[in-house]
């Protein structure tokens, strides 16, 4: 519940009482109004923002030792329709900084000293890379995960990420 101070009184909206010597004035009145309307309008800019999530719906894997882009052919929601399922990339049309996070998640067997890794690209140019060097013989599930805030224009800038495994094949799981 919203609470407004109002002299030396805590009123609640749902509640307000009006009475006199230093109770609520119209001036006062509009003022917390007006508060409330600058609360909804920062509120309905929040909720214009681009969400989305995309993944993976089938299994998918690669060749070996080469880099190959993440195919995300499904999408859970997208506000704005920035992401393209066919060439598996984030475009927003919107300038500003965005949150991007990725998770991939391998299978392979391995022998040990193996390589995994992830990377995130902008406009074709790695901005954050994981890997995770696996230390033992065996079959294994992995995720690597990378958070980054980063600058979109709006127009050209686009996002996608990749995967490698350097030693077998590994196959992306859903």
């Amino acid at each position: 519940m919203l609470y407004a101070a109002i002299g030396n009184t805590w009123i609640s909206p749902a509640t307000l009482e009006v009475g006199s010597g230093s109770g609520l004035t119209s001036t006062s009145w509009n003022g917390l109004l007006g508060n409330f309307n600058n609360l909804d309008n920062r509120v309905n800019t929040m909720n214009s923002r681009p969400v989305f999530s995309a993944y993976l719906n089938q299994a998918s894997s690669s060749p070996v030792n080469v880099w190959a882009k993440v195919p995300f052919n499904a999408v859970d929601f997208d506000t704005n329709s920035f992401f393209n399922t066919t060439s598996n990339r984030f475009q927003p049309t919107i300038a500003g900084y965005y949150n991007i996070t990725l998770n991939v998640t391998m299978n392979s067997s391995t022998p040990s000293g193996s390589t995994i890794y992830t990377a995130l690209y902008k406009n074709g140019v790695n901005i954050g890379q994981v890997n995770n060097l696996i230390n033992y013989v065996s079959t294994f599930t992995h995720t690597l995960n990378i958070d980054s805030i980063v600058y979109m224009n709006g127009t050209t800038d686009y996002i996608d990420a990749w995967y490698m495994y350097n030693v077998n094949t590994v196959t992306l799981t859903q």
